[in-house]
């Protein structure tokens, strides 16, 4: 059951609206604004699911999905890719990724994903 909710991008307004959705939802969020704090962030209080922007300052968020999918700790936390630029058929090409959200919709995407984890 997801209680504890990562949301890594570098986009404060992105950060914004996943935070109200969740809240609303009554999730914990925690929030990264580059790779590097992500990687750290998760390591140190896991979480139950990860929403990740790809492209990011300092460490891109390909980079976080192979630190992730190396450590034990982490290894196994769900991870939705959100973009602007990737779809739902290129999740086989961006290895242990859930699902691709839509930035365009992201709203619904949120409310969506949560639902069907639990």
């Amino acid at each position: 059951m997801v209680q504890k909710v990562l949301v890594v991008d570098d986009d404060e307004d992105i950060h914004e609206i996943v935070y109200d959705i969740l809240t609303s939802m009554e999730y914990e969020v925690l929030k990264a604004l580059d790779g590097k704090e992500a990687v750290q962030l998760a390591k140190a209080n896991p979480p139950d699911l990860i929403f990740l922007d790809l492209m990011m300052p300092h460490m891109d968020g390909f980079e976080v999905l192979f630190k992730l999918r190396r450590d034990m700790l982490t290894r196994f936390i769900p991870v939705v890719v959100m973009s602007a630029h990737y779809s739902k058929s290129d999740s086989g090409r961006l290895p242990g990724v859930k699902e691709i959200i839509s930035k365009s919709n992201l709203s619904r995407e949120i409310m969506r994903v949560v639902a069907e984890l639990g």
